[in-house]
């Protein structure tokens, strides 16, 4: 089955303020040339993120823990996703799309004994502090994202 792309209508003048014939040219030699520049900074490992779906044994070490979690006796009432920007956006999107409005303050039996969904999206000590003075630490499971490793915001968390 082919896909079929019709963008009669990005373009002017049919549409006001449209994308010229020039300007459509220009932007995919300008994709063209991004692309390659991610291309060259994949192949030099700065870009080890692109390689995670594909890593089989990192899924299987990582459906293990997740299963190790989940069968433990005294299983955690809250994650904590630590992530600045994208490494926040994925999280927050996956809780919405996938939980009832305002999952983490349904009850535990609303819930399914299933734990609530914290992401700590920013540096704010009073938010930080707000959040870790009402969870059990014991029974928490913080997660520390970050695309590059080295998220100055994420460190500070």
């Amino acid at each position: 089955m082919a896909i079929r792309l019709d963008f009669t209508n990005m373009m002017s003048p049919p549409l006001d303020g449209g994308i010229s014939a020039a300007e459509w040219s220009e932007a995919a030699t300008s994709f063209a040339t991004a692309h390659a520049g991610v291309a060259e900074e994949h192949s030099s490992g700065t870009l080890g993120f692109l390689d995670v779906p594909d890593d089989r044994e990192l899924h299987g070490q990582t459906m293990a823990y997740a299963q190790a979690i989940r069968s433990r006796q005294s299983r955690p009432t809250d994650v904590v996703v630590l992530g600045i920007g994208g490494s926040a956006l994925g999280p927050i999107a996956l809780r919405t799309a996938l939980r009832p409005p305002q999952w983490n303050l349904l009850r535990d039996e609303a819930r399914g004994g299933e734990p609530r969904l914290h992401v700590l999206d920013n540096v704010d000590p009073a938010n930080i502090v707000a959040l870790l003075s009402r969870l059990d630490l014991a029974r928490s499971l913080f997660i520390v994202t970050s695309k590059s490793g080295g998220t100055a915001e994420t460190m500070a968390q």
